[in-house]
């Protein structure tokens, strides 16, 4: 029996290192202030954003969407569609945002508990 890594393995394992590597070096341009904003936009901070749990709410996008991604609103019009299309999406992530926080509330209260403080109640 001879043990052998597997592609897959290896190729994971270069990819996360070549990811890692390339956020490196462009945390590195970005505090150095020589990255160039694409179309007036800094970019890097879609890249360079911190993960923490947070819940992204991500609308759905017809091809008008991307060609028109960096205009602002052409006309007050069009203002309140993208209003409502954007509370019909959160409406539907409520559960998902609802779990989280009792998740987050649980995780509060036992460190308050050691900590030896009361529980907080939820209402």
């Amino acid at each position: 029996y001879q043990r052998r890594v597997h592609g897959g393995f290896i190729l994971s394992t270069f990819e996360l290192c070549l990811k890692e590597d390339l956020l490196k070096n462009l945390k590195l341009l970005a505090s150095l202030n020589l990255l160039v904003d694409v179309f007036g936009v800094d970019w890097s901070y879609v890249y360079l954003q911190e993960r923490v749990g947070d819940i992204t709410i991500i609308p759905h996008a017809n091809v008008s969407d991307y060609i028109h991604i960096i205009d602002n609103l052409p006309y007050p019009e069009a203002f309140p569609p993208k209003v409502q299309h954007s509370e019909i999406r959160t409406w539907q992530n409520f559960a998902l945002i609802r779990n989280r926080m009792l998740i987050q509330n649980a995780l509060d209260n036992a460190l308050r508990v050691c900590c030896g403080e009361s529980p907080v109640q939820p209402n």
